[in-house]
């Protein structure tokens, strides 16, 4: 008896459990129903049955029209509505009962009203996507709660007012607010950890942050109050300070006064500043002697060393590019100093060059066999310096003359890609080993080279000689891409299907470990004869699968790696096309990272 009573029990127990759970599943269930809608303006339940979404099925195991979830644990992850023509609005509310949603999209459809303050409940969401709508309104302040955000896109709305404090989502990748009526000053944005940015064809006023500069003159257009660079509009001086200048005529006269004094001086230093350089430029060539007297000043292996190359005429014009340079920076200094050569190639040598007794290191790439007028070398180092992002190493100065060409970058400890992925890496890091860490290092070399083929687009300006060692790890292990547009190129757009081809390479040696040979068409039959075979994942280098990288993500990649280095270049993509699929790719793992830390 007392065991009848035992097992009654403990099934009312059990049935009362399960009777819980699935009035919360079906509480989860109604909210999206009347989530969906008030998207599509409709409260009639044949909008919902002509998606799938009754209260009688899952979401997961029935496929609701529109959802996705997570295989694993059976969590709705993923919302996507486009262009579906629903022309209701976004009940918030109803929506983040789904806590556990990543992705939401909806644009292009005809949606309207406000974004509410309980978008913020979405705490999980990484993808906000609502572009190509009516929303109105100003943006709510909750949504910088949203800490995992990555991509937010609310462009092509009717969105007014100041931006939310957006600066505090320290994740934020893409923020794309173009054709809305937004106004007040651009955020403090992460703007070197942004992949994309656009604010054009707003009301945006004020200074444009210096690092917003790198998304070009299209990113930021049509906001009439914006000035500085890159819009090439000057920010003028506020009224208070142009008042605080105003003056007398007396003292107007009394400053002319001392102006021409002034001038006068000017003019006679000049004049003896000018004579003084004339007689030292009358002995122009450097003789033996003083060739003889700068060797002994040299350590025992300098820059000038080269046995085939004539030895180069003495002078300071040094060009500098980078603003803050060391005052010590100058052509006869980096002569003297102690330089180490780190590597010789068909394109030149390259050393590590220490000034001042250790306090300043710089690389010093000596190009060679690169023909072309010094007027000519100048446009080009001075066109590649413009194009600023944050994975492409600029140049800190150059030095151009018949005899040489000299690139200065400022020195990575953390040396390049091949080495570290070897483990023989010279700086204080272990040997890149994560799959996650590998994934972004090509996803940000990735953005790095579309950006740089975009902004040299008229010239077809590619990188020339893109390969594992000229991708450096600076001091946060992120990729820098390294002499680019260093080499003797033709301006057709096989110079950036190159640079398609070997990024390919770079693909193939993340994800097998294996150094290339030649110009790594080896690599790429090997990892072929393998795929063939049907033995995938063997061309996987054995520290990736030994760990829990996605073996369906890593296929993708080699995929990708494979499609670039195609023999032809019409089936090749666009560097901008293999960003965008990489990039797609990280966003994948990151989402599915958050779901296996929950």
């Amino acid at each position: 008896m007392p065991s009848f009573w035992f097992t009654f029990s403990l099934f009312i127990l059990i049935s009362s459990f399960f009777s819980s759970s699935h009035t919360i599943e079906d509480d989860i269930k109604l909210s999206l129903i009347d989530f969906l809608q008030n998207l599509s303006g409709n409260n009639s339940d044949e909008v919902a049955k002509s998606f799938g979404w009754t209260i009688s099925t899952d979401p997961c195991t029935d496929r609701w029209n529109g959802v996705s979830c997570n295989t694993r644990t059976g969590t709705l992850r993923k919302i996507i509505l486009e262009g579906k023509g629903f022309n209701g609005s976004i009940d918030a509310r109803s929506l983040c009962k789904a806590t556990r949603l990543a992705v939401v999209s909806l644009h292009h459809n005809e949606l309207q009203g406000t974004l509410s303050p309980e978008i913020s409940d979405c705490k999980q969401l990484t993808h906000l996507l609502i572009n190509g709508n009516k929303l109105s309104g100003s943006l709510p302040s909750s949504l910088s709660g949203l800490n995992n955000l990555k991509r937010l896109d609310i462009s092509n709305n009717i969105f007014s007012g100041e931006l939310p404090d957006l600066p505090s989502i320290s994740g934020l990748r893409t923020f794309l607010a173009h054709d809305n009526k937004l106004s007040g000053s651009i955020p403090q944005l992460d703007f070197k950890n942004l992949d994309e940015f656009n604010i054009s064809n707003n009301l945006f006023i004020g200074n444009i942050p210096q690092d917003a500069a790198k998304f070009g003159p299209g990113s930021l257009s049509g906001n009439p109050g914006l000035c500085g660079e890159p819009l090439k509009k000057p920010c003028q001086e506020t009224l208070s300070k142009r008042k605080s200048k105003e003056i007398s005529g007396e003292k107007l006269a009394m400053i002319i006064g001392y102006a021409l004094l002034g001038f006068l001086v000017i003019l006679l230093l000049a004049f003896m500043i000018y004579r003084r350089r004339k007689k030292k430029n009358s002995v122009k060539p450097v003789n033996a002697s003083t060739t003889s007297e700068l060797s002994e000043q040299r350590s025992p292996y300098s820059i000038g060393d080269d046995s085939n190359t004539a030895s180069p005429v003495i002078t300071s014009d040094l060009v500098v590019l980078k603003s803050g340079a060391i005052p010590e920076l100058s052509f006869e200094n980096l002569l003297k100093a102690p330089a180490e050569l780190l590597a010789k190639s068909k394109v030149g040598s390259t050393y590590k060059v220490v000034l001042e007794e250790g306090r300043s290191t710089f690389v010093v790439k000596r190009v060679k066999d690169l023909k072309m007028l010094g007027k000519d070398f100048s446009k080009r180092m001075a066109m590649i310096d413009k194009g600023k992002h944050e994975s492409v190493l600029p140049a800190v100065a150059f030095y151009c003359s018949k005899q040489e060409k000299l690139v200065l970058y400022e020195y990575q400890q953390n040396g390049s890609i091949i080495n570290l992925l070897q483990g023989s890496g010279g700086g204080e890091h272990q040997p890149l080993t994560g799959w996650n860490k590998r994934l972004d290092i090509a996803a940000r070399v990735a953005n790095g080279l579309a950006f740089m083929h975009k902004e040299l687009e008229d010239r077809e300006l590619g990188h020339g000689n893109l390969k594992s060692t000229n991708i450096l790890l600076d001091k946060n292990m992120n990729p820098l891409i390294s002499e680019y547009g260093l080499t003797i190129q033709s301006e057709t757009k096989s110079s950036f299907m190159d640079d398609v081809f070997n990024l390919g390479v770079i693909l193939l040696e993340l994800l097998t470990g294996r150094v290339v040979q030649n110009n790594g068409s080896e690599l790429a039959q090997w990892v072929q004869s393998v795929v063939k075979e049907e033995w995938t994942v063997e061309v996987f280098d054995k520290v990736l699968t030994g760990e829990t990288a996605s073996e369906e993500a890593m296929v993708s990649l080699l995929q990708v790696a494979l499609l670039c280095m195609n023999s032809s270049l019409d089936t090749r993509p666009s560097m901008a096309g293999v960003a965008s699929m990489i990039n797609t790719l990280r966003d994948e793992e990151e989402d599915r990272s958050i779901v296996s830390e929950v």
